[in-house]
Formats: C-alpha cells, sequence, structure tokens
C-alpha cells in the first residue's frame, strides 16, 4: 500500500469518528464518549470552559438535546501532524448555528482518540472561509 494510501484511510477514519462524536445518541453515553477521547483530552470551549475527558462526558450526558437539528459536519479538511496525529478542522452546522472547529486526533495502540478540541461560534454563517 502507497504511504498516500494509508494516509486517506487515516483520514477517512478520523472524519467517521469525528462525526460520531457528533451524533446525540453517541453524546448520552458517557462510555463510548470517554473511549472516543483521548485520556488527557481537553477542550477549549465556545464559552471559555475549559472541558476534560471526565467533565465532558458527563456534562453530554446530563445535557439535554435542543428539540431539531443535528449538528452537520462540512467542509473537512486534514492536516498530518506526523504518522499517529492528524488535525482536523470542519465547519459544524446546526439549524442556524455555525461554528468553526478544530480537533486533534492521536493513534495509541491503533486506537485513533481526540486529544484536543476547540470551538469557535460565527457570526457571518454563509460568508468566505
Amino acid at each position: 500500500m502507497r504511504p498516500e494510501q494509508r494516509a486517506d484511510q487515516r483520514v477517512v477514519e478520523v472524519i467517521r469518528l469525528e462525526r460520531e462524536l457528533l451524533r446525540p445518541e453517541v453524546r448520552r453515553q458517557p462510555d463510548r464518549v470517554k473511549e472516543l477521547l483521548h485520556p488527557d483530552f481537553e477542550e477549549f470551549g465556545a464559552s471559555g470552559v475549559v472541558w476534560t475527558a471526565q467533565t465532558i462526558a458527563e456534562h453530554l450526558a446530563s445535557h439535554e438535546d435542543r428539540a431539531g437539528d443535528p449538528v452537520v459536519l462540512e467542509q473537512p479538511n486534514a492536516t498530518s501532524l506526523g504518522p499517529d496525529a492528524i488535525l482536523l478542522t470542519y465547519r459544524a452546522t446546526s439549524g442556524r448555528h455555525r461554528s468553526l472547529r478544530s480537533s486533534v486526533w492521536v493513534r495509541q495502540d491503533g486506537t485513533w482518540r481526540m486529544l484536543f478540541h476547540q470551538g469557535t461560534h460565527r457570526k457571518n454563517a454563509l460568508g468566505s472561509r
């Protein structure tokens, strides 16, 4: 297998896992969320709150999802940070809410886990990149 094919498979897997974390039914399962997050996970939330794997898993499990629109991952862009690390950036859309997001995924013992995440609200949702 050529290196670029292996890279493509890594990106496909990371995007699949990121999308899984956006699904409401997964977000309500703290054990699954913690499986997808690295033990040293940190998130800088748009509100300024810093989350850990434990605190975000608990928050998501107890948070009632707003009725209606699912979160959609759009325009993913992946940058390899090494053979076992990928930076994923994308736009997230949920109804009228738009955000720019970035995640760092690392592979340890053959398993991809999110190490870092940050989201930023977008005011001009339909503007340029």
